[in-house]
């Protein structure tokens, strides 16, 4: 009887490791992946919207260059924390690849989603991160693209497509910054 639930706590450790990301202990992003098609039929099942963040860090390349890997993977840790801390225990919070984040926040419309948005880029913005000896902790900052469910996109492929859009749109109008998805009717016209 020790033996299956030795096997078991081990399957379970394996299954873990698969789904979150060892260096920010967030979801990753095959578990997004899986994660994030259950919520948007969730979603679309109950008539809730559905929101989603795309984050990256502004420069990041400029950190790792200057104080080194280490330090980088510090900040990434720092962000991902100042990022769990700020939402909902329900939102989906993963480190979608290098210094990109996505959340998806169910039961969360356009409008709510900006406003987390900002909050997320106001306290990353603010977080002391991480820094070297002999350097005053590391300032960072992000931008933010929103999409949601419904308005922007129908479908998974479309609602990230649309947060990525906008987020690169965020990086070019400056950094720092939040931009949100052009909706699907104003994008034809």
């Amino acid at each position: 009887m020790q033996e299956i639930t030795s096997l078991q706590h081990d399957l379970e450790a394996i299954r873990m490791e698969t789904r979150i990301d060892s260096l920010t202990e967030l979801s990753n992003r095959k578990h997004f992946d899986e994660t994030i098609s259950e919520a948007i039929h969730a979603s679309a099942q109950h008539g809730e919207p559905l929101s989603l963040l795309m984050i990256d860090l502004d420069l990041f390349k400029q950190i790792n260059d200057k104080h080194g890997h280490t330090v980088g993977d510090g900040v990434l840790r720092g962000v991902a924390q100042v990022l769990r801390r700020n939402v909902r225990k329900i939102d989906i919070v993963s480190r979608y690849g290098g210094e990109e984040f996505c959340i998806a926040l169910p039961r969360v419309g356009k409008p709510e989603a900006l406003e987390v948005a900002e909050k997320l880029r106001r306290s990353v913005g603010t977080a002391a991160l991480p820094s070297p000896e002999g350097v005053g902790p590391l300032r960072v900052t992000i931008s933010v693209g929103v999409a949601t469910l419904g308005i922007d996109a129908d479908d998974v492929a479309g609602l990230i497509e649309k947060a990525d859009t906008a987020l690169y749109e965020a990086k070019a109008q400056g950094r720092d910054r939040v931009a949100m998805a052009i909706p699907n009717h104003r994008a034809s016209a």
